[in-house]
Parts: structure tokens; sequence; C-alpha cells
């Protein structure tokens, strides 16, 4: 069975901060095999393996506040593909 958190996390409160130095927020994330491979394809390739972020403010049911994360390869807009030039017959032929 997939799990539907692929490529999800979450950042919530750092209860646990013992420093100033120490993070505001924690969290996990989940990375799905295709988001690894388009990190290593970038690597491969010499590039920066660059994800994109998206976060929203969540509550859980005990009423903590966080942040949900979702992951997702840079957007890249698609070049429109031109069909190739149609074949015109001969009618004579």
């Amino acid at each position: 069975m997939e799990n539907k958190y692929l490529d999800s996390g979450a950042l919530f409160v750092n209860d646990r901060k013992q420093s100033d130095k120490a993070p505001d927020w924690k969290g996990d994330v989940e990375l799905s095999v295709n988001l690894l491979k388009h990190l290593t394809d970038q690597a491969k390739a010499g590039r920066p393996a660059k994800v994109s972020i998206a976060g929203w403010n969540r509550a859980a049911k005990n009423g903590a506040t966080f942040i949900g994360l979702k992951f997702s390869p840079p957007y890249a807009a698609q070049q429109p593909t031109q069909a190739p030039p149609a074949k015109h017959k001969d009618p004579w032929e």
C-alpha cells in the first residue's frame, strides 16, 4: 500500500529547545522514489538539487499548531510540443 504522506512533512514548535541556537521548529519529511530520482538526476547533471516547498498552517487534534509541508520538483513551464508536419500525399500518384 502506498503511503499517502510521501513528499510531505510537518514542522512543529520545538518544545525541547535548550538554547537560543536551537531551531524554533522541527519536523521530518518522507520523500518518494520519484522525488529522490529527480534530486539524483539533478546532482548527476551537475546542477543544484532543487525542491519546491509549500506550507499550510494546521492544527493537530490535540490543539497544537504546526506547519504542514509538501515537497515537489520545481515548476518548469512545459514547452508546447509541435506535431510533425503532415505528409501530403500527391493525389495523382
